[in-house]
């Protein structure tokens, strides 16, 4: 189906920028603040692809796309969450509760329909990162 097609297609861009430098080795926090940076930054900069896939990830279509292969793009983000909740700097607990805190909240920020005057500056990034941070760090 060319929708569920067109779906994985525009995932996978996405993971992609938000992996973008990313370096396993860093700090879990810096590992972090560049995914939150580079997902505000596609969001900003590919509205019309993040916007497609906000709303089809809302949708009843999901229960026919193989979410293991969604994972699997974000594998990298996945294994630093793990790290840091090995190492004891992230709270242990279920990936859907920090999902919720973590990324959802930029995807809302990146959301113009829902921030219509959220203004994508370094400033507003800084701030935004650190109140999601604050919610996931022990």
């Amino acid at each position: 189906d060319l929708l569920i097609s067109t779906y994985f297609s525009i995932k996978k861009e996405i993971s992609n920028a938000v992996t973008n430098e990313l370096e396993p080795d860093q700090p879990i926090r810096d590992c972090l603040q560049n995914v939150w940076s580079n997902l505000l930054n596609y969001s900003q900069n590919n509205r019309d692809k993040f916007r497609f896939a906000e709303q089809f990830g809302n949708s009843p279509y999901t229960q026919k796309v193989d979410k293991e292969k969604i994972n699997q793009y974000f594998e990298p983000v996945n294994q630093i969450v793990q790290r840091g909740i090995r190492e004891k700097i992230l709270k242990d607990i279920p990936q859907e509760i920090l999902a919720a805190f973590f990324i959802h909240p930029a995807m809302m920020l990146g959301n113009e329909n829902v921030c219509q005057s959220f203004e994508l500056s370094e400033e507003n990034i800084a701030i935004s990162f650190q109140v999601a941070w604050d919610a996931i760090k022990l």
